[in-house]
């Protein structure tokens, strides 16, 4: 998945992937406090730790239905790929 990912980031303009392996929770704390973006995909948590350190450090999110501690704006259909932003 993450060639994927770098294969569909490769040649676009102002946006950097940046990989940084596995950290230790404080590590990573400050990784998403330098974060502009956080996604989160999950078909199956309800309670996800990373979400809830995107919301600690006060990061933009997008993740999925199943997330019951982000707010519903965050929460992107997964099962539409035709869907723009979150359903009503």
């Amino acid at each position: 998945m993450v060639e994927a990912v770098r294969q569909m980031l490769h040649g676009v303009p102002n946006v950097k992937l940046v990989e940084n392996g596995w950290q230790t929770w404080p590590q990573f704390r400050q990784t998403v406090r330098h974060m502009h973006l956080l996604l989160q995909p999950s078909y199956t948590e309800s309670f996800n730790v990373v979400t809830a350190d995107g919301v600690a450090e006060g990061v933009t999110q997008r993740g999925f239905r199943c997330h019951r501690l982000a707010p519903q704006s965050w929460k992107a259909p997964v099962d539409d790929a035709g869907a723009h932003g979150p359903r009503r």
